[in-house]
């Protein structure tokens, strides 16, 4: 995106594509030269039409349309949004776009080493995404002076990556048969907002404000999606961590300590002492739960 404006002068028209057309020349070789990503067997993947209709996955899908659909199309048209509202240069606007798409790849990992830390927080830390994505939205429609087009471009990016974390862990969460499936279908949904929405915000620029309109509706889509971010599966997945990581506590504090000093002390497998219904014995020996 920040390097195609230079090249419309020699290219024209055709500098967008003949740039694509290098990216995906360069990814071909990457993407051979990686590991196997076909799933294991046994996976249930032929209810892939049902789930694409599951109430528990609609409101991923809606949150995946606005974190990665909804940031390419705006993408798509910042360029084009500044230059004639704004006034500024295709270099400038490129470079402003290109600082959505980077943020967004660095903020991914945030939100996921966020989500894993502090599980209980992951719904909040959707909201807050689509607040940001809401808000961001509406000041690049404005054009505004470089410093603030910057801010905007920055916190849309933040948007659109931050989400990625917590949404793949629930859907895992709520869908442990076909997780892949799950996250196919949300992404079904993104692109269908990339294909429809794209030249949709294109056609406001031919109504007045120049791509204002397509902006403030994006968003209020935003804000809209934050009032229907999932709750249930994120609080599930919250407790599921709580859970797991105080029974690693609690294997690791079990020990049954030593009769004499010849017997060497062992680790008792939790699971069992509560099947069995009672404390584990040894003869001679405490157990200590400290």
């Amino acid at each position: 995106m920040a390097l195609t404006p230079t090249l419309e002068g020699p290219l024209g028209w055709q500098a967008p594509f003949l740039a694509a057309l290098a990216c995906v020349v360069l990814a071909v070789p990457i993407a051979a030269a990686g590991p196997d990503a076909r799933e294991a067997p046994g996976g249930d993947e032929s209810g892939f039409i049902r789930l694409l209709g599951d109430s528990r996955l609609l409101r991923f899908a809606a949150v995946q349309s606005a974190a990665f659909g909804l940031t390419i199309v705006l993408s798509n048209w910042i360029v084009t949004l500044l230059s004639r509202r704004g006034g500024y240069s295709d270099e400038a606007a490129g470079l402003i776009g290109a600082l959505i798409l980077v943020m967004g790849i660095i903020s991914r990992p945030w939100g996921g080493i966020y989500a894993h830390l502090r599980p209980e927080r992951s719904r909040a830390l959707l909201v807050a995404a689509m607040a940001l994505g809401a808000g961001s939205s509406l000041l690049l429609g404005f054009a505004p002076p470089i410093a603030l087009a910057v801010l905007g471009a920055l916190l849309l990016g933040l948007a659109a990556g931050a989400p990625f974390g917590p949404t793949v862990a629930a859907l895992g969460r709520a869908f442990p048969e076909s997780p892949g499936a799950a996250f196919a279908a949300i992404n079904t949904y993104a692109v269908l907002m990339i294909v429809v929405g794209t030249p949709l915000v294109g056609l406001t620029f031919s109504l007045p404000g120049d791509g204002l309109i397509g902006f403030a509706v994006a968003a209020a889509y935003w804000a809209l999606v934050a009032l229907a971010v999932p709750d249930r599966q994120l609080a599930a997945l919250a407790g599921l961590d709580r859970m797991l990581e105080a029974r690693v506590v609690e294997l690791h504090h079990v020990r049954v300590e030593p009769a004499g000093p010849t017997q060497s002390s062992r680790e008792v497998d939790v699971d069992d002492v509560e099947s069995a219904g009672a404390q584990p014995e040894v003869a001679g020996g405490d157990v200590d739960h400290d």
